[in-house]
Parts: C-alpha cells; sequence; structure tokens
C-alpha cells in the first residue's frame, strides 16, 4: 500500500513538470564533493525549471529555487542534468 507522505505546492498553475533529474549526474557518483540532493524539474508548458531541495529533509521537499530558461535548446526542453541549469 502505497501513502503520499509530502505535498509541495509549485508557484505557477499549470505547468507540466517532465523529464525530472538531479543536480549531479550518475557519473559523478563516487565523487565525495558532488551531492544529489536536488531534483531538476523542466516544464513543458513555460520557461521555468523547478529546483527542489530534496537533501535537507527526503520526507519533506522544498522548492530551492524557480529558474527562468534564458534560451531553449528545443521546443520542450527533455534534459535534465546539472550543465543547463546553474544552481
Amino acid at each position: 500500500m502505497f501513502q503520499v507522505i509530502h505535498r509541495l505546492k509549485m508557484p505557477a498553475v499549470g505547468d507540466e513538470l517532465h523529464h525530472s533529474g538531479w543536480n549531479v549526474c550518475s557519473s559523478c557518483h563516487g565523487d565525495a564533493n558532488k551531492k544529489r540532493d536536488k531534483l531538476v524539474l523542466p516544464s513543458l508548458g513555460s520557461d521555468r525549471v523547478y529546483i527542489v531541495d530534496v537533501g535537507a529533509d527526503l520526507k519533506s521537499p522544498r522548492l530551492h529555487k524557480v529558474q527562468v530558461r534564458q534560451q531553449r535548446r528545443s521546443v520542450h526542453q527533455h534534459v535534465s542534468h546539472r550543465e543547463l541549469y546553474s544552481l
């Protein structure tokens, strides 16, 4: 049985968050200086990218920041990677 443990409201209504990723790529897994503690969530309906902090409290993530993409690389961004967004 699954249970919702937390709901995080996003500030903009209508953004479809899609193709989430981490702030650090999987190739950095063994690097002690890098930490996967933020989810990168691009929106399909806008130029906004939501950065959610899951490192401080895994059961209660919080919105770290909302970044507006200055230039889209495609019509709908399908890549969530740290090089695309400055955290």
